[in-house]
């Protein structure tokens, strides 16, 4: 059984992942929760408790991050966990001689600096990649760096993914789904089950480099809710809202190479892995 060190377990990718492979791996928690074997704090670079339990670790996960940019603060806070807090966490691989770093960064790491959604939290991202990137290759840390796109699954998403879920609310109870503007944009979800298997299917493998997870097609907002209908067997419409601004557009290209690398079969849709992942839920 690998002994796998995972920061962030308290998120909601964390709880997933643990929950679904708690029989196929032994966990050591990171963190500054009174619930964690070893107390670490990200932000002030600190290593406190029975470290020892980091010894002879097969692979260190990080989940940990700071999505909030709204004062001078929280930028600071941001840049602590998402990069400084990443690259502790090398170093502590290096340290201890953990080969293998799992790094969830975000399909927002792509974005440049003219796309609408490019922000702090895009920037952190970006700037830990390429910091984890230098580093773990200088101290022979076999690294993996997950993008994923919007994770759904578990109702703990909901407040990331909040036009998802208004959706869901919506088709559940049969009602009319409202979408400002008049542009049917595109979005590209991943269910948490299907993040669960990647992630462990790096470790399997122990696969390196950087990945996109994302879902092979990127689906309309009316194409969404088609299939919302089609799992929950309702028959909601559609409505567009030519009053409000439009919803802006979300498209990234289709990348298999981690499904291939880790052998999951690739997600085609919402409906695809609704039924797959979630039937009867």
């Amino acid at each position: 059984m690998k002994k796998v060190a995972i920061c962030g377990y308290s998120s909601s990718v964390g709880k997933g992942f643990i929950s679904r492979y708690q029989d196929e791996f032994e966990f050591v928690k990171l963190g500054r929760r009174e619930d964690a074997d070893v107390f670490v704090d990200l932000r002030e670079r600190k290593l406190d408790g029975d470290a020892d339990k980091l010894k002879n670790c097969d692979v260190m996960i990080n989940l940990s991050a700071q999505v909030n940019s709204e004062t001078d603060e929280a930028i600071i806070d941001l840049i602590s966990t998402n990069v400084l807090g990443a690259l502790y966490l090398a170093e502590l691989c290096h340290q201890f001689r953990i080969p293998q770093y799992i790094s969830m960064s975000s399909i927002s790491a792509i974005y440049k600096p003219d796309d609408e959604y490019y922000g702090y939290y895009a920037q952190s991202k970006r700037s830990a990649e390429e910091f984890l990137t230098y580093y773990c290759k200088e101290n022979n840390v076999a690294l993996c760096v997950l993008r994923p796109a919007a994770i759904y699954g578990e109702d703990s998403f909901a407040e990331h993914q909040k036009l998802l879920y208004g959706m869901i609310d919506k088709v559940k109870n049969n009602d009319v789904v409202t979408i400002y503007g008049n542009c049917d944009a595109h979005r590209n979800y991943i269910h948490i089950d299907t993040l669960s298997e990647v992630m462990a299917g790096v470790i399997r493998e122990h696969v390196t480099g950087s990945y996109n997870v994302v879902c092979r097609n990127n689906q309309t907002l009316t194409e969404i809710v088609a299939d919302l209908n089609r799992f929950w067997n309702r028959n909601s419409k559609v409505k567009f809202l030519s009053d409000k601004p439009d919803i802006i557009e979300r498209f990234f290209q289709r990348d298999d190479s981690i499904y291939e690398k880790v052998g999951v079969v690739a997600p085609q849709g919402i409906y695809d892995e609704l039924s797959r992942k979630t039937k009867g839920k």
